[in-house]
């Protein structure tokens, strides 16, 4: 996991002013140096830094970029939106959506928010009259999905409004947990990083380097079933052994061919 004092905050090449003003609050938000970009291109930015991270910050845009990569990780939906698009066309039925039995008007929490796909389909699935909270542990993904689900908009009505229900809170999830109040969600969703490397999307990498590699723990777990209404679920690997280390019932949910399980506590 990449802290933000590993990391650095720079602008665009060609900055504006206000471009230099939010990169500079942003830096001194997340407590990372801010450098300024002076045409520089990532490699010698890095070089000439020692960071292991750079955020690029712009007005109305933020990107991360680690060495090795081609182009910088944003936030932008991706296999959520896919996901969504097929539920509006009634395609077919989405198995993280019936693990958790989302129903409209919800409140979800996602504590392990990621790139927040599972959480923008949630949003999607609960409706003008729910709500879905992300809890994010890593300040630099944070910085990125935080400001993409307050600005990002794809022109797409229905992925939009999933957008305006979604908020993202930077923090560990069992200390927020700890501070809620019993049953004040409805669903309580963990995907914990996978100790497992697995075929991912583009950008996952970046992901994967920024986030909490900490196992679910038992006492998170007990927090969730005291918040939840309704369901407790965990995201595993086919033969991750978390479900079982954890002692949650395999959720019926996806084909025996399917590379990730669903287990979880069913209240009502």
């Amino acid at each position: 996991m990449i802290e933000p004092s590993q990391a650095v905050v720079t602008t665009p090449r060609r900055p504006k002013a206000v471009d230099v003003a939010e990169a500079r609050a942003e830096a001194a938000r997340l407590g990372c140096r801010y450098v300024e970009r002076r045409s520089q291109g990532w490699e010698k930015l890095v070089e000439t830094t020692g960071a292991r991270a750079v955020l690029a910050v712009a007005h109305g845009d933020r990107a991360l970029w680690l060495p090795g990569m081609t182009v910088p990780w944003r936030f932008h939906g991706g296999m959520a939106v896919l996901r969504i698009r097929r539920m509006i066309a009634g395609v077919e039925p989405d198995p993280f959506l019936a693990a958790c039995d989302v129903r409209a008007g919800d409140r979800f929490l996602d504590c392990t928010g990621g790139a927040c796909a599972d959480a923008l389909v949630a949003a999607h699935a609960v409706g003008e009259g729910g709500h879905v909270e992300v809890i994010e542990a890593s300040a630099l993904l944070h910085a990125v999905t935080g400001h993409g689900a307050r600005h990002v908009r794809f022109g797409e009505a229905p992925i939009d409004a999933a957008l305006s229900r979604m908020h993202v809170t930077l923090g560990d999830h069992l200390e927020v947990l700890r501070s809620l109040p019993d049953r004040s969600y409805d669903v309580v969703y963990f995907d914990p990083m996978f100790r497992e490397t697995t075929t991912a999307a583009p950008g996952f990498d970046v992901v994967r380097a920024l986030a909490d590699p900490r196992p679910l723990a038992a006492e998170a777990l007990a927090e969730a079933r005291r918040v939840a209404r309704r369901r407790v679920v965990l995201q595993d690997r086919k033969t991750g052994g978390e479900l079982e280390r954890l002692g949650l019932p395999e959720l019926p949910v996806m084909s025996r061919y399917a590379q990730v399980r669903f287990g979880g506590l069913v209240f009502a």
